[in-house]
């Protein structure tokens, strides 16, 4: 009885320990989750209706149901995984959250491509063939699909691992039971980083050319003198192109530098096993906090839109001028 007793306790202070240590994680998590959801709510509507049609609007739109979807799904199943780390009990959660942590990620590194895509041809392409609306929809669903075909293996690999800590029983969130002792889970983790950093690579070169075709053309009409308009619009990027790329910019690289910092961490549980168990509270609740670091970009969207978009500034505007009469 003493030993049951004892085993108890000492399984409530890991518990409590770990809460205590992980509770500014959950709360900026759940401050995100938060505000990605009005955020991203707001962004849905003031794009579907008061945005007139061109890809732009449905990247946006695009962008801001993945934002919205990790927030209703990602975020709350990683404040109940911290929540409960050590005393984990059931698996559906686990999985769904699993499925949906990478399917946003996989999803937000295909459509960020299509957009990247996008704006390399708006301009250094600017006379040659562009993406149409119909297109850039179609597209935007196909990586919507593939993301979620790529993200079904995790519900499988993934679900409650039990173990000991400190000779303490835990329940976690973690590989599952059934392939802790597997190489499925590495391997497929493995190919999931690839597949997300094959569009972020491809993402990176596409704006090193846009933005070296920006300076170019800011330098061609600096210097050229000539009466043909249409070349001298050619040789500028034109303000609004512009403005938007630099908002799909800064997405991305806000996107690449969360996912890269998210990758790295995780390559380090893949490649040493038990590698979280040998952590302290304090550490595996700063481990938790770097890992969750790209769930900003799923928040951010609102707050750019608002410094660097006209048209949703005069939205914005529209809207407070109307709630105030």
């Amino acid at each position: 009885m003493a030993t049951l007793a004892q085993n108890s306790d000492d399984h409530d202070k890991l518990i409590n320990d770990f809460a205590k240590a992980v509770l500014p994680v959950t709360v900026f998590v759940g401050i995100l989750a938060c505000v990605g959801f009005l955020g991203n709510v707001l962004v849905l509507y003031v794009f579907s209706f008061k945005y007139h049609k061109c890809n732009y609007k449905y990247f946006v739109l695009f962008l801001a149901l993945i934002d919205l979807t990790s927030c209703l799904t990602t975020m709350p199943g990683e404040i109940v995984t911290q929540s409960f780390w050590y005393n984990y009990s059931v698996p559906v959660i686990c999985k769904v959250k699993s499925f949906f942590n990478v399917s946003t990620v996989c999803a937000s590194a295909f459509c960020l491509l299509l957009i990247a895509i996008d704006r390399y041809r708006k301009v250094c392409k600017p006379s040659g063939w562009q993406i149409r609306p119909k297109v850039a929809i179609f597209l935007c669903i196909c990586a919507l699909v593939i993301a979620a075909i790529v993200a079904i293996p995790v519900t499988i690999y993934w679900g409650v691992q039990r173990y000991n800590v400190k000779n303490v029983s835990v329940t976690s969130c973690e590989t599952d039971d059934n392939f802790k002792n597997t190489e499925y889970p590495l391997i497929y983790s493995s190919t999931t980083s690839a597949i997300v950093a094959l569009p972020m690579t491809v993402m990176a070169a596409l704006y090193f050319l846009i933005y070296h075709e920006i300076r170019r053309g800011r330098h061609r009409a600096r210097t050229t003198d000539t009466v043909d308009e249409d070349l001298h619009l050619l040789a500028q990027s034109h303000p609004q192109i512009e403005r938007k790329t630099l908002i799909m910019f800064i997405f991305s690289a806000v996107f690449y530098i969360t996912t890269v910092i998210y990758l790295i961490l995780l390559s380090l549980i893949a490649s040493e096993d038990e590698i979280l168990r040998k952590l302290t509270a304090g550490e595996l609740a700063t481990y938790f906090f770097f890992f969750r670091l790209y769930f900003i970009h799923h928040a951010i969207n609102p707050f750019v839109y608002a410094f660097l978009d006209v048209h949703f500034q005069e939205a914005l505007r529209e809207m407070i001028c109307r709630q105030r009469n």
